[in-house]
């Protein structure tokens, strides 16, 4: 088999800060990370691939500096990677982003599955799968529990109002994982250091994929972030109980509230 796994580079959110003085996010002290639901993605094909043989390719798209993720994806256990990158693609949207995976899955040919994440961390829009599925018009099967292959068949197990329900379908088609599926595997030391001295990171542009810079223009612009007054700290009552509950009834009574 041959998976392709499609992954996106977030900030971690531990760094992430909000400036109410220039209204917008400061990730200037926080760290670059692959989605942690990308993660759940790239085991579910880790395990495939171990059960029925095959490869993993991992996909992402952005600027250069994706390349550290996808170093980390096959430091993980993916076979190869490939980064979509070039002006257009790295301020495309997500309507861009599935253009120029479904592209890159064209290209590879004989892709038998692309398992996606169920959403990323940063934006929580989990719209990538259906976008993606449609763009290849391939099926597609969400909050993916457990997958199998049953002599030639995809079999999963969904999610379904809290209960597993298994589901079949054909292949090629579009997976996404739930982060209930499984443990993601950490990066051995060894890998890790030949994600950076021997493999490869594969960079193909929008005319590699053929695909027009317009066709990636977004469809979606952003001009500004609107910030609520910060919220004031309220009072902290000490004391025993008996005393906090008459500090506050006089405090309530004192506010005409009660």
């Amino acid at each position: 088999m041959r998976i392709a796994v499609c992954i996106k580079q977030v900030y971690g959110p531990a760094g992430v800060r909000v400036s109410r003085s220039r209204e917008m996010l400061d990730t200037r002290a926080a760290e670059l990370n692959i989605n942690p639901y990308d993660k759940h993605a790239l085991e579910a094909a880790f395990r495939l691939r171990d059960h029925e043989g095959g490869s993993v390719i991992a996909l992402s798209v952005g600027g250069k500096e994706v390349d550290d993720a996808l170093r980390e994806a096959l430091a993980m256990g993916a076979d190869e990677a490939y980064l979509l990158s070039d002006d257009a693609l790295e301020v495309t949207d997500g309507n861009g982003v599935a253009k120029a995976l479904a592209a890159a899955v064209d290209k590879l040919g004989e892709i038998d599955l692309v398992i996606t994440g169920q959403k990323s961390v940063d934006t929580g829009a989990g719209d990538l799968p259906g976008r993606l599925a449609e763009a290849l018009g391939w099926p597609l099967l969400l909050d993916v529990e457990a997958l199998s292959v049953q002599n030639g068949t995809l079999e999963v197990i969904r999610d379904v109002d809290g209960e597993g329900i298994v589901f079949h379908s054909g292949m090629p088609a579009v997976v996404a994982v739930s982060p209930e599926a499984n443990e993601p595997r950490y990066a051995h030391v060894a890998r890790v250091m030949n994600a950076y001295r021997e493999w490869t990171v594969t960079t193909w542009t929008g005319e590699d994929l053929g695909l027009d810079p317009e066709s990636l223009a977004p469809k979606v612009s952003f001009h500004g972030m609107v910030l609520p007054p910060e919220r004031e700290l309220g009072n902290v009552l000490s004391g025993t109980p008996e005393e906090a509950a008459g500090d506050l009834v006089a405090e309530l009574r004192q506010r005409r509230l009660v």
